[in-house]
């Protein structure tokens, strides 16, 4: 079992609120995965930065500019949303 197990609520909470805070759609979630919507394109921006995000493009019901994380430790999950920043910072400059 996973040490990160006791901490899944409180970091997927942190990781929802934070992905919610950068303008995108956030869907409810009990589980480690968090499922988000935004702009397309994010999968290939943040693989360009060493960071993997699912996109579920090909998922029956979704499409284009749908994404999973995983819901990871602190620091991890930190490095995703600075990496999310600094992207939206150079695209949007």
């Amino acid at each position: 079992r996973s040490t990160l197990f006791p901490y899944t609520t409180l970091f997927r909470s942190y990781l929802s609120q934070e992905l919610s805070r950068l303008r995108f759609h956030v869907y409810p979630s009990d589980s480690n995965f968090l499922l988000f919507q935004g702009e397309e394109g994010w999968r290939e921006r943040l693989l360009d930065r060493g960071i993997l995000i699912r996109s579920c493009a090909d998922f029956q019901g979704l499409g284009p500019g749908f994404y999973r994380v995983c819901v990871r430790s602190r620091g991890e999950n930190q490095r995703l949303i600075q990496a999310i920043q600094q992207e939206r910072e150079a695209f949007h400059g």
